[in-house]
Protein backbone atom coordinates (compact mmCIF):
# COMPACT_ATOMS: atom_id res chain seq x y z
CA UNK A 1 0.00 0.00 0.00
CA UNK A 2 2.74 2.32 0.40
CA UNK A 3 4.27 1.97 -2.62
CA UNK A 4 0.97 2.70 -4.71
CA UNK A 5 0.06 5.94 -2.30
CA UNK A 6 3.95 6.76 -3.55
CA UNK A 7 3.07 6.11 -7.45
CA UNK A 8 0.12 7.87 -6.68
CA UNK A 9 1.39 10.78 -5.41
CA UNK A 10 4.21 11.47 -8.65
CA UNK A 11 1.07 10.94 -10.93
CA UNK A 12 -0.59 13.53 -9.38
CA UNK A 13 2.14 16.00 -9.19
CA UNK A 14 3.31 15.22 -12.86
CA UNK A 15 -0.51 16.48 -13.84
CA UNK A 16 -0.24 19.62 -12.10
CA UNK A 17 2.88 21.10 -12.45
CA UNK A 18 2.23 24.81 -13.92
CA UNK A 19 3.12 24.95 -17.43
CA UNK A 20 3.47 21.32 -18.53
CA UNK A 21 2.16 20.12 -21.58
CA UNK A 22 0.70 17.16 -23.07
CA UNK A 23 2.35 15.04 -25.88
CA UNK A 24 1.72 16.44 -29.02
CA UNK A 25 -0.71 14.41 -30.73
CA UNK A 26 0.47 13.10 -34.89
CA UNK A 27 -1.94 13.38 -37.04
CA UNK A 28 -1.26 11.77 -40.53
CA UNK A 29 -2.97 12.74 -43.81
CA UNK A 30 -4.70 9.56 -46.02
CA UNK A 31 -6.41 11.96 -48.78
CA UNK A 32 -8.73 9.65 -48.32
CA UNK A 33 -11.81 11.79 -48.81
CA UNK A 34 -11.74 13.24 -52.62
CA UNK A 35 -12.67 16.91 -51.62
CA UNK A 36 -8.74 17.08 -50.62
CA UNK A 37 -9.79 19.29 -47.64
CA UNK A 38 -7.86 19.52 -44.04
CA UNK A 39 -11.38 19.78 -43.15
CA UNK A 40 -12.60 16.11 -43.99
CA UNK A 41 -11.76 14.12 -41.06
CA UNK A 42 -11.96 11.00 -43.60
CA UNK A 43 -8.28 12.84 -44.95
CA UNK A 44 -6.72 11.87 -41.70
CA UNK A 45 -5.23 8.80 -39.83
CA UNK A 46 -6.57 8.94 -36.62
CA UNK A 47 -9.67 10.11 -38.65
CA UNK A 48 -10.91 12.93 -37.28
CA UNK A 49 -9.90 17.13 -38.00
CA UNK A 50 -6.47 18.82 -36.75
CA UNK A 51 -6.75 20.33 -33.74
CA UNK A 52 -4.43 22.98 -32.35
CA UNK A 53 -0.59 21.59 -31.43
CA UNK A 54 -1.14 18.64 -33.67
CA UNK A 55 1.69 17.41 -35.48
CA UNK A 56 1.27 16.93 -39.06
CA UNK A 57 2.96 14.05 -41.38
CA UNK A 58 2.79 13.46 -44.77
CA UNK A 59 3.60 10.20 -46.35
CA UNK A 60 4.67 9.47 -49.05
CA UNK A 61 2.95 6.41 -51.81
CA UNK A 62 -0.21 7.85 -51.85
CA UNK A 63 -1.70 8.43 -55.32
CA UNK A 64 -0.65 11.69 -56.90
CA UNK A 65 -4.43 13.26 -56.50
CA UNK A 66 -4.38 12.35 -52.86
CA UNK A 67 -1.04 13.94 -52.48
CA UNK A 68 -2.93 17.49 -53.14
CA UNK A 69 -4.55 18.82 -50.47
CA UNK A 70 -5.99 22.40 -48.96
CA UNK A 71 -6.11 23.95 -45.88
CA UNK A 72 -9.66 25.14 -45.57
CA UNK A 73 -8.82 25.55 -41.96
CA UNK A 74 -8.85 28.91 -40.04
CA UNK A 75 -7.59 29.89 -36.84
CA UNK A 76 -5.39 26.29 -36.23
CA UNK A 77 -1.88 26.23 -35.25
CA UNK A 78 -0.09 23.30 -35.53
CA UNK A 79 3.67 22.08 -33.67
CA UNK A 80 4.93 20.99 -36.90
CA UNK A 81 4.78 19.41 -40.70
CA UNK A 82 6.86 16.98 -41.91
CA UNK A 83 7.22 15.06 -45.39
CA UNK A 84 8.35 11.53 -45.27
CA UNK A 85 10.26 9.34 -47.88
CA UNK A 86 9.91 10.66 -51.19
CA UNK A 87 7.73 13.18 -51.18
CA UNK A 88 5.43 14.60 -53.84
CA UNK A 89 2.88 16.73 -51.41
CA UNK A 90 1.49 20.10 -52.17
CA UNK A 91 0.34 22.37 -49.70
CA UNK A 92 -2.40 24.56 -50.32
CA UNK A 93 -4.36 27.49 -49.31
CA UNK A 94 -5.13 29.06 -45.98
CA UNK A 95 -1.95 30.83 -43.96
CA UNK A 96 -0.25 28.31 -41.83
CA UNK A 97 1.71 28.82 -38.19
CA UNK A 98 3.67 26.56 -36.86
CA UNK A 99 4.72 26.70 -33.01
CA UNK A 100 7.85 24.57 -32.24
CA UNK A 101 10.97 25.82 -31.41
CA UNK A 102 12.49 23.40 -33.41
CA UNK A 103 12.21 21.00 -36.36
CA UNK A 104 9.13 23.00 -37.77
CA UNK A 105 9.37 21.19 -41.15
CA UNK A 106 11.18 18.20 -42.15
CA UNK A 107 11.48 17.85 -45.41
CA UNK A 108 12.29 14.48 -47.33
CA UNK A 109 11.38 14.30 -51.01
CA UNK A 110 9.83 17.40 -53.69
CA UNK A 111 7.21 19.16 -51.94
CA UNK A 112 5.40 22.30 -52.32
CA UNK A 113 3.88 24.77 -49.76
CA UNK A 114 1.99 27.17 -51.38
CA UNK A 115 0.55 29.26 -48.41
CA UNK A 116 2.09 31.77 -45.81
CA UNK A 117 4.39 30.45 -42.94
CA UNK A 118 4.52 31.84 -39.90
CA UNK A 119 7.22 30.24 -37.55
CA UNK A 120 5.82 31.81 -34.26
CA UNK A 121 7.97 29.65 -31.64
CA UNK A 122 11.42 30.44 -32.91
CA UNK A 123 13.79 33.05 -31.23
CA UNK A 124 14.65 36.10 -32.72
CA UNK A 125 18.10 35.16 -33.33
CA UNK A 126 19.15 31.74 -35.09
CA UNK A 127 19.83 28.94 -32.73
CA UNK A 128 17.54 25.82 -33.38
CA UNK A 129 17.03 24.21 -37.05
CA UNK A 130 13.79 25.36 -38.34
CA UNK A 131 13.64 23.37 -41.53
CA UNK A 132 15.62 20.28 -41.09
CA UNK A 133 16.03 19.14 -45.54
CA UNK A 134 16.72 15.03 -44.94
CA UNK A 135 16.69 15.14 -49.09
CA UNK A 136 14.91 16.57 -52.47
CA UNK A 137 13.84 20.16 -52.49
CA UNK A 138 11.28 22.38 -50.30
CA UNK A 139 9.00 24.92 -51.96
CA UNK A 140 7.59 27.67 -50.20
CA UNK A 141 5.25 29.52 -52.38
CA UNK A 142 3.83 32.49 -49.68
CA UNK A 143 6.15 34.53 -47.40
CA UNK A 144 7.56 33.79 -44.78
CA UNK A 145 7.39 35.39 -41.11
CA UNK A 146 7.06 35.42 -37.51
CA UNK A 147 10.36 34.41 -35.84
CA UNK A 148 13.82 33.26 -37.30
CA UNK A 149 14.63 30.87 -39.82
CA UNK A 150 17.50 28.35 -39.62
CA UNK A 151 17.51 25.79 -42.60
CA UNK A 152 19.70 22.72 -42.21
CA UNK A 153 20.37 20.65 -45.34
CA UNK A 154 18.23 19.92 -48.07
CA UNK A 155 17.47 22.48 -50.17
CA UNK A 156 14.80 24.97 -49.60
CA UNK A 157 13.14 27.78 -51.90
CA UNK A 158 11.25 31.08 -50.83
CA UNK A 159 8.76 32.09 -53.79
CA UNK A 160 7.21 35.15 -51.52
CA UNK A 161 8.93 37.27 -48.68
CA UNK A 162 10.70 36.98 -45.78
CA UNK A 163 9.98 39.34 -43.47
CA UNK A 164 11.69 37.32 -39.85
CA UNK A 165 14.89 39.67 -39.84
CA UNK A 166 16.89 36.64 -39.17
CA UNK A 167 17.78 33.79 -41.47
CA UNK A 168 20.79 31.49 -41.10
CA UNK A 169 21.37 28.83 -43.89
CA UNK A 170 23.95 25.77 -43.08
CA UNK A 171 24.89 23.18 -45.92
CA UNK A 172 22.71 22.16 -48.62
CA UNK A 173 21.02 25.54 -50.84
CA UNK A 174 18.73 28.42 -50.10
CA UNK A 175 17.44 30.08 -52.90
CA UNK A 176 15.13 33.20 -52.42
CA UNK A 177 13.12 34.57 -55.10
CA UNK A 178 10.99 37.67 -56.10
CA UNK A 179 11.34 41.61 -54.69
CA UNK A 180 11.54 41.80 -50.92
CA UNK A 181 11.85 45.36 -48.95
CA UNK A 182 12.26 43.84 -45.60
CA UNK A 183 15.33 44.38 -43.34
CA UNK A 184 16.81 41.19 -43.46
CA UNK A 185 20.38 39.43 -42.07
CA UNK A 186 21.74 36.35 -43.52
CA UNK A 187 24.26 34.13 -42.63
CA UNK A 188 25.46 31.37 -45.25
CA UNK A 189 27.52 28.51 -43.87
CA UNK A 190 28.37 25.65 -45.93
CA UNK A 191 27.35 24.15 -49.40
CA UNK A 192 29.71 25.88 -52.42
CA UNK A 193 26.77 27.54 -54.67
CA UNK A 194 24.27 27.45 -51.61
CA UNK A 195 22.33 30.53 -51.26
CA UNK A 196 20.73 32.28 -54.52
CA UNK A 197 19.04 35.93 -54.26
CA UNK A 198 17.02 36.41 -57.48
CA UNK A 199 15.23 39.66 -57.30
CA UNK A 200 15.39 42.92 -55.87
CA UNK A 201 16.31 42.75 -51.90
CA UNK A 202 18.06 45.80 -51.55
CA UNK A 203 18.16 45.31 -47.61
CA UNK A 204 19.41 41.77 -47.56
CA UNK A 205 22.95 41.99 -46.00
CA UNK A 206 24.50 38.57 -46.47
CA UNK A 207 27.79 37.08 -44.19
CA UNK A 208 29.61 34.45 -45.89
CA UNK A 209 30.84 32.12 -43.14
CA UNK A 210 33.61 29.55 -42.86
CA UNK A 211 33.00 26.30 -42.40
CA UNK A 212 35.58 23.95 -40.30
CA UNK A 213 35.19 20.40 -41.30
CA UNK A 214 34.85 21.31 -45.06
CA UNK A 215 37.66 23.96 -44.83
CA UNK A 216 35.76 25.97 -47.44
CA UNK A 217 33.49 29.46 -47.75
CA UNK A 218 30.33 29.79 -48.33
CA UNK A 219 28.77 30.61 -51.75
CA UNK A 220 26.52 32.67 -53.31
CA UNK A 221 25.13 33.31 -57.05
CA UNK A 222 22.93 35.95 -58.29
CA UNK A 223 21.18 35.79 -61.21
CA UNK A 224 19.63 39.17 -61.88
CA UNK A 225 19.47 39.79 -57.84
CA UNK A 226 20.30 42.37 -56.00
CA UNK A 227 21.13 42.57 -52.62
CA UNK A 228 22.56 44.71 -49.46
CA UNK A 229 26.12 44.38 -47.92
CA UNK A 230 28.02 40.96 -49.05
CA UNK A 231 30.54 40.10 -46.37
CA UNK A 232 33.12 37.45 -44.87
CA UNK A 233 34.57 34.39 -46.06
CA UNK A 234 33.12 32.80 -49.58
CA UNK A 235 32.90 33.06 -53.07
CA UNK A 236 30.51 34.49 -55.78
CA UNK A 237 29.36 32.77 -58.55
CA UNK A 238 28.06 34.98 -61.75
CA UNK A 239 26.73 33.85 -64.82
CA UNK A 240 24.36 36.84 -64.85
CA UNK A 241 23.81 40.38 -63.16
CA UNK A 242 23.98 40.46 -59.27
CA UNK A 243 23.74 44.27 -57.34
CA UNK A 244 25.48 44.88 -54.18
CA UNK A 245 25.92 47.90 -52.33
CA UNK A 246 29.57 46.66 -50.51
CA UNK A 247 31.52 43.37 -51.42
CA UNK A 248 34.42 42.69 -48.65
CA UNK A 249 35.56 39.51 -49.01
CA UNK A 250 38.38 38.04 -46.90
CA UNK A 251 41.95 39.13 -48.39
CA UNK A 252 43.51 36.60 -46.45
CA UNK A 253 41.60 33.43 -47.69
CA UNK A 254 42.61 31.51 -50.94
CA UNK A 255 38.69 30.30 -50.46
CA UNK A 256 37.50 34.09 -51.14
CA UNK A 257 37.04 34.95 -54.63
CA UNK A 258 34.34 36.24 -57.45
CA UNK A 259 33.86 33.59 -60.58
CA UNK A 260 32.57 35.25 -64.21
CA UNK A 261 31.28 32.90 -66.28
CA UNK A 262 30.60 34.03 -69.54
CA UNK A 263 27.56 32.33 -71.67
CA UNK A 264 26.87 34.94 -74.21
CA UNK A 265 27.56 38.13 -75.54
CA UNK A 266 24.27 39.83 -74.71
CA UNK A 267 24.12 41.75 -70.74
CA UNK A 268 22.36 38.59 -68.86
CA UNK A 269 24.32 36.55 -70.59
CA UNK A 270 27.68 36.71 -68.87
CA UNK A 271 28.62 37.54 -65.07
CA UNK A 272 28.50 40.82 -64.16
CA UNK A 273 28.73 42.67 -60.55
CA UNK A 274 27.21 46.12 -60.63
CA UNK A 275 28.30 47.67 -56.81
CA UNK A 276 27.05 51.10 -55.60
CA UNK A 277 29.85 51.41 -52.63
CA UNK A 278 33.32 49.61 -52.20
CA UNK A 279 34.36 46.15 -53.88
CA UNK A 280 37.17 44.31 -51.74
CA UNK A 281 38.39 41.36 -53.51
CA UNK A 282 41.59 39.26 -53.87
CA UNK A 283 41.01 36.51 -56.56
CA UNK A 284 38.73 36.20 -59.31
CA UNK A 285 38.35 33.68 -62.59
CA UNK A 286 37.23 33.97 -65.68
CA UNK A 287 35.43 30.83 -67.39
CA UNK A 288 34.24 31.04 -70.82
CA UNK A 289 31.44 28.57 -72.37
CA UNK A 290 32.32 26.78 -75.25
CA UNK A 291 30.19 28.81 -77.56
CA UNK A 292 31.78 31.74 -76.44
CA UNK A 293 33.03 33.58 -79.18
CA UNK A 294 32.92 37.17 -79.64
CA UNK A 295 33.96 39.80 -81.72
CA UNK A 296 37.45 41.82 -82.17
CA UNK A 297 36.64 45.32 -80.08
CA UNK A 298 33.67 43.95 -78.04
CA UNK A 299 34.32 45.38 -74.57
CA UNK A 300 32.32 43.27 -71.53
CA UNK A 301 31.89 45.20 -68.36
CA UNK A 302 32.03 42.40 -65.61
CA UNK A 303 32.68 44.81 -62.43
CA UNK A 304 30.73 48.10 -62.73
CA UNK A 305 30.99 50.29 -59.64
CA UNK A 306 28.60 53.00 -59.40
CA UNK A 307 30.41 54.93 -56.64
CA UNK A 308 33.69 57.23 -56.77
CA UNK A 309 37.16 55.51 -56.89
CA UNK A 310 38.55 52.39 -58.76
CA UNK A 311 38.94 48.93 -57.32
CA UNK A 312 41.70 48.62 -54.72
CA UNK A 313 43.19 45.42 -55.21
CA UNK A 314 43.83 43.70 -59.02
CA UNK A 315 42.00 40.76 -58.15
CA UNK A 316 42.03 39.55 -62.26
CA UNK A 317 46.03 40.48 -62.32
CA UNK A 318 47.82 43.37 -63.02
CA UNK A 319 46.29 46.34 -65.44
CA UNK A 320 46.25 45.47 -68.87
CA UNK A 321 46.73 41.83 -68.52
CA UNK A 322 45.87 40.01 -72.16
CA UNK A 323 44.17 36.58 -70.92
CA UNK A 324 43.38 33.96 -73.87
CA UNK A 325 40.01 32.50 -73.58
CA UNK A 326 38.93 30.11 -75.97
CA UNK A 327 41.40 30.52 -77.97
CA UNK A 328 41.15 34.99 -78.31
CA UNK A 329 43.03 36.98 -76.46
CA UNK A 330 41.30 40.02 -74.18
CA UNK A 331 42.68 43.20 -72.57
CA UNK A 332 42.34 43.03 -69.02
CA UNK A 333 41.52 46.77 -67.32
CA UNK A 334 39.94 48.26 -63.94
CA UNK A 335 39.91 51.76 -65.69
CA UNK A 336 37.07 51.14 -68.15
CA UNK A 337 33.62 52.20 -68.66
CA UNK A 338 33.55 55.58 -66.86
CA UNK A 339 36.49 55.68 -65.36
CA UNK A 340 36.69 52.60 -62.17
CA UNK A 341 34.54 50.02 -64.02
CA UNK A 342 36.60 46.40 -64.59
CA UNK A 343 36.49 45.65 -68.50
CA UNK A 344 37.44 43.17 -70.66
CA UNK A 345 38.32 44.23 -74.92
CA UNK A 346 38.36 41.68 -76.88
CA UNK A 347 41.68 41.99 -78.95
CA UNK A 348 42.65 41.69 -82.43
CA UNK A 349 44.03 38.03 -82.88
CA UNK A 350 46.45 39.11 -85.75
CA UNK A 351 48.13 42.42 -83.77
CA UNK A 352 48.10 42.07 -80.25
CA UNK A 353 48.60 45.94 -79.14
CA UNK A 354 51.81 45.83 -76.26
CA UNK A 355 50.74 47.27 -73.39
CA UNK A 356 52.30 50.94 -72.43
CA UNK A 357 54.91 51.59 -69.58
CA UNK A 358 54.40 53.79 -66.73
CA UNK A 359 56.25 55.02 -63.41
CA UNK A 360 55.89 57.50 -60.88
CA UNK A 361 59.75 59.09 -60.15
CA UNK A 362 58.25 61.88 -58.05
CA UNK A 363 57.46 62.23 -55.13
CA UNK A 364 59.56 58.93 -54.80
CA UNK A 365 57.74 55.48 -52.22
CA UNK A 366 58.17 56.59 -48.76
CA UNK A 367 58.44 60.65 -49.22
CA UNK A 368 56.92 62.36 -46.27
CA UNK A 369 55.43 66.24 -47.48
CA UNK A 370 53.61 68.38 -45.55
CA UNK A 371 49.81 69.43 -45.56
CA UNK A 372 48.37 70.53 -47.24
CA UNK A 373 50.36 69.00 -50.24
CA UNK A 374 50.27 71.13 -53.28
CA UNK A 375 53.21 70.29 -55.58
CA UNK A 376 53.89 68.00 -58.60
CA UNK A 377 53.28 64.66 -59.78
CA UNK A 378 55.58 63.55 -62.01
CA UNK A 379 55.55 60.15 -64.49
CA UNK A 380 57.51 58.72 -66.86
CA UNK A 381 55.53 56.79 -69.83
CA UNK A 382 56.26 55.19 -72.98
CA UNK A 383 54.81 52.91 -75.53
CA UNK A 384 57.34 50.43 -77.48
CA UNK A 385 54.02 50.14 -80.83
CA UNK A 386 52.34 53.41 -80.40
CA UNK A 387 52.48 56.39 -78.23
CA UNK A 388 50.69 57.34 -75.07
CA UNK A 389 47.65 59.13 -75.34
CA UNK A 390 46.91 60.29 -71.95
CA UNK A 391 47.72 59.20 -67.70
CA UNK A 392 45.41 59.56 -65.42
CA UNK A 393 47.19 60.09 -61.44
CA UNK A 394 45.24 58.69 -58.69
CA UNK A 395 45.35 59.19 -55.07
CA UNK A 396 44.23 56.37 -53.21
CA UNK A 397 41.18 55.72 -55.47
CA UNK A 398 40.14 58.96 -56.17
CA UNK A 399 41.19 60.48 -59.83
CA UNK A 400 42.95 63.18 -59.26
CA UNK A 401 43.70 64.35 -62.91
CA UNK A 402 44.85 63.70 -66.04
CA UNK A 403 47.54 64.89 -68.68
CA UNK A 404 47.26 64.25 -72.28
CA UNK A 405 50.74 65.21 -73.44
CA UNK A 406 54.47 64.42 -72.31
CA UNK A 407 55.94 65.67 -70.01
CA UNK A 408 53.70 63.44 -67.53
CA UNK A 409 53.66 65.76 -64.89
CA UNK A 410 50.31 66.86 -62.81
CA UNK A 411 50.23 69.87 -60.69
CA UNK A 412 48.18 68.80 -57.24
CA UNK A 413 47.07 70.90 -54.46
CA UNK A 414 45.14 70.17 -51.29
CA UNK A 415 45.91 66.71 -50.63
CA UNK A 416 44.93 66.18 -46.69
CA UNK A 417 47.12 64.86 -44.01
CA UNK A 418 47.81 61.20 -43.84
CA UNK A 419 49.09 58.26 -45.83
CA UNK A 420 48.02 58.60 -49.55
CA UNK A 421 48.93 55.36 -52.29
CA UNK A 422 49.72 56.93 -55.43
CA UNK A 423 49.67 55.38 -58.63
CA UNK A 424 49.29 55.94 -62.32
CA UNK A 425 47.58 54.61 -65.22
CA UNK A 426 49.01 54.97 -68.96
CA UNK A 427 46.84 54.66 -72.05
CA UNK A 428 48.05 54.69 -75.69
CA UNK A 429 46.56 55.25 -78.60
CA UNK A 430 44.89 51.82 -79.02
CA UNK A 431 43.70 51.33 -76.12
CA UNK A 432 45.81 49.40 -73.93
CA UNK A 433 46.59 50.40 -70.81
CA UNK A 434 49.11 50.15 -67.59
CA UNK A 435 48.70 50.72 -63.71
CA UNK A 436 52.45 51.75 -62.04
CA UNK A 437 53.39 50.73 -59.25
CA UNK A 438 52.16 52.09 -55.98
CA UNK A 439 54.25 54.88 -54.39
CA UNK A 440 52.86 55.55 -50.86
CA UNK A 441 53.62 59.53 -49.39
CA UNK A 442 52.82 60.42 -46.01
CA UNK A 443 51.53 64.15 -45.42
CA UNK A 444 51.63 65.47 -42.06
CA UNK A 445 50.63 68.67 -40.97
CA UNK A 446 53.47 71.00 -39.48
CA UNK A 447 54.36 72.09 -36.50
CA UNK A 448 55.54 75.69 -35.45
CA UNK A 449 58.68 76.14 -35.60
CA UNK A 450 60.19 77.17 -32.14
CA UNK A 451 63.28 78.17 -31.53
CA UNK A 452 65.09 76.67 -28.11
CA UNK A 453 68.23 75.11 -26.13
CA UNK A 454 70.27 78.44 -27.53
CA UNK A 455 73.98 78.07 -26.52
CA UNK A 456 77.04 80.12 -26.79
CA UNK A 457 80.27 77.61 -25.74
CA UNK A 458 82.66 79.36 -27.37
CA UNK A 459 82.93 82.98 -28.94
CA UNK A 460 83.16 81.66 -32.49
CA UNK A 461 80.04 78.85 -31.54
CA UNK A 462 76.22 79.02 -31.68
CA UNK A 463 74.29 75.84 -30.63
CA UNK A 464 70.29 75.87 -30.95
CA UNK A 465 67.54 73.36 -31.35
CA UNK A 466 64.61 74.00 -33.68
CA UNK A 467 61.28 71.94 -33.74
CA UNK A 468 60.67 69.95 -37.21
CA UNK A 469 58.32 67.13 -38.80
CA UNK A 470 60.71 64.22 -39.32
CA UNK A 471 61.09 63.77 -42.80
CA UNK A 472 60.39 67.53 -44.10
CA UNK A 473 63.03 69.59 -45.07
CA UNK A 474 64.43 72.48 -43.19
CA UNK A 475 66.78 75.73 -43.72
CA UNK A 476 69.06 77.09 -41.16
CA UNK A 477 69.67 80.89 -42.48
CA UNK A 478 72.03 83.62 -40.82
CA UNK A 479 72.12 87.25 -40.92
CA UNK A 480 74.79 89.70 -39.29
CA UNK A 481 72.92 92.46 -40.00
CA UNK A 482 69.15 91.16 -40.31
CA UNK A 483 68.35 92.06 -43.83
CA UNK A 484 70.70 89.95 -45.92
CA UNK A 485 70.21 86.58 -45.15
CA UNK A 486 72.41 83.47 -46.03
CA UNK A 487 71.15 79.77 -45.99
CA UNK A 488 73.79 78.17 -43.99
CA UNK A 489 72.55 74.60 -43.66
CA UNK A 490 69.64 72.42 -45.24
CA UNK A 491 68.05 69.26 -44.51
CA UNK A 492 65.85 66.68 -43.97
CA UNK A 493 64.94 66.67 -40.08
CA UNK A 494 65.10 62.86 -38.70
CA UNK A 495 64.52 64.34 -35.22
CA UNK A 496 62.49 66.41 -33.12
CA UNK A 497 63.59 68.64 -32.19
CA UNK A 498 67.09 69.06 -34.59
CA UNK A 499 70.29 70.43 -33.31
CA UNK A 500 71.90 72.98 -35.42
CA UNK A 501 75.76 73.80 -34.72
CA UNK A 502 77.28 76.67 -36.32
CA UNK A 503 80.94 77.83 -36.25
CA UNK A 504 80.43 81.23 -37.06
CA UNK A 505 83.74 83.92 -37.44
CA UNK A 506 81.96 87.06 -36.82
CA UNK A 507 80.66 87.13 -32.62
CA UNK A 508 77.27 88.83 -33.42
CA UNK A 509 74.89 86.88 -36.29
CA UNK A 510 71.46 86.60 -36.25
CA UNK A 511 69.56 83.18 -37.05
CA UNK A 512 66.41 81.92 -38.35
CA UNK A 513 64.63 78.40 -39.39
CA UNK A 514 62.15 78.36 -42.07
CA UNK A 515 60.63 74.76 -43.97
CA UNK A 516 61.48 74.31 -47.67
CA UNK A 517 58.53 73.71 -49.64
CA UNK A 518 57.47 70.36 -50.93
CA UNK A 519 58.89 69.16 -53.70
Amino acid sequence: MKIQHFMALVVLSLATVPGARAAATTTTWTGADPSGYWSAPANWSPAGVPTNGNDLVFPSGLPPGDMVSTNDLTDRIFRSISFTQAGGHTIRGNPITLTNRTDCIVNSGTNVIACDLTFSGTPSTPQFTSIRGLSGELTVIGNVGGGSLYVYNGRLVIRGQFTGGRLRQYGGALALYGDNPYAVSAEVQSGPRGFLVQGSQPNLNITLLWEMESAACAGLSGSNGVVGDVTGCGHITLDSTLSVKNLSLSLSSYTSFLEIYLNGTNVGEYGRLVSSGEVSLSNGFLFPSAGFHPQAGQIYTIVEKTSPGVIANEFLGPEGTVTTLNGMPFRLSYIGGDGNDVTLTVEATNTVNAQPTVSIISPTNGAIVAAPFGGTIQANAADSDGTVVRVDFFSDTALVGSVSNAPFNLAVTNIAAGTHALFAVATDDRGATKRSATVTVTVVTPVPIVLSGIQRPFGTQFVFSYSANVGLRYAVERSATLSNWTTIWSNTANFNPMTFTDFATNGMNFYRVRRLPNP
